[in-house]
C-alpha cells in the first residue's frame, strides 16, 4: 500500500506477523492479543 506521502505500507495478519517474527528472530513466540506477541529469550 502507498500512502498519501508517498511511502509504502504492509498490513500482516495475525498468523503471518507470528510467522515472520519466529523466522527473524529464530524462537517460537506466543501471541497474546492482536499484534502483540511474548518472545522467550533462553
Amino acid at each position: 500500500m502507498i500512502t498519501s506521502r508517498n511511502t509504502f505500507q504492509k498490513y500482516y495478519d495475525q498468523e503471518e506477523l507470528k510467522l515472520y517474527i519466529d523466522q527473524f528472530l529464530g524462537v517460537d513466540v506466543v501471541p497474546v492479543a492482536l499484534g502483540i506477541y511474548f518472545v522467550f529469550a533462553g
